[in-house]
């Protein structure tokens, strides 16, 4: 159904969390069922491609690597959600650890021309990973500008699409939404550059539960 909708609409992609990690195991039932899903739409020519999100929560299926892995096994895309991986203790907060997740992406994805998507957001985070979104310089904080100095040095900017998913506890506040979007396009436009992360200890440990 979502698909078909998406397909109607001119979406380039469906992102989607594949579950839980007690029900999805090491990850051959999200294969098989991508694999159907992908076979029924290839059949009815549907569009978009599917993507399946890196879940922030540590009970949920799953870290990068795994889903850069299902990805590769289906021939589909898949979401980066960077601040799901940087709450669940991704190794997103090195220049190094981010490159590495670009050469997995490189030998494991066929982009066919797409662009990857891509999560951001501020992000609260605890011992078991994602707590809740929050805006970008709020929560644990997130290494967005060091992410974005990455992928601008290494010609990544034009291979992905952005999507910011900052929000607060109401879930609204829209303006303060776009003032997150300007955010990521004035320090992409500027040409700032952020080459270290220094993490929020007090503040993260502040939300562990």
């Amino acid at each position: 159904m979502n698909l078909k909708l998406g397909h109607a609409l001119g979406a380039t992609h469906l992102t989607f969390h594949s579950g839980t990690r007690k029900h999805q195991g090491d990850g051959k039932r999200v294969k098989e069922f991508l694999k159907e899903i992908v076979a029924e739409k290839e059949q009815k020519e549907y569009n978009p491609r599917l993507a399946p999100e890196v879940a922030g929560k540590l009970r949920s299926f799953a870290g990068f690597r795994q889903i850069v892995e299902v990805a590769h096994e289906c021939g589909t895309l898949f979401c980066w959600d960077f601040s799901h991986d940087f709450a669940r203790g991704g190794d997103v907060t090195t220049e190094a650890g981010i490159l590495k997740r670009l050469e997995l992406i490189d030998d494991g994805i066929d982009l066919r021309g797409d662009r990857l998507p891509v999560h951001l957001s501020g992000i609260v985070g605890g011992r078991r990973g994602e707590v809740s979104h929050t805006f970008l310089d709020e929560g644990s904080g997130v290494p967005w500008r060091l992410f974005l100095t990455v992928l601008r040095e290494q010609g990544w900017l034009g291979r992905m699409q952005i999507i910011c998913e900052s929000k607060g506890k109401d879930k609204s506040g829209i303006e303060a939404r776009v003032k997150d979007v300007l955010k990521i396009k004035k320090f992409i436009e500027t040409g700032e550059s952020v080459k270290e992360f220094t993490p929020r200890k007090s503040r993260l440990n502040a939300y562990w539960k």
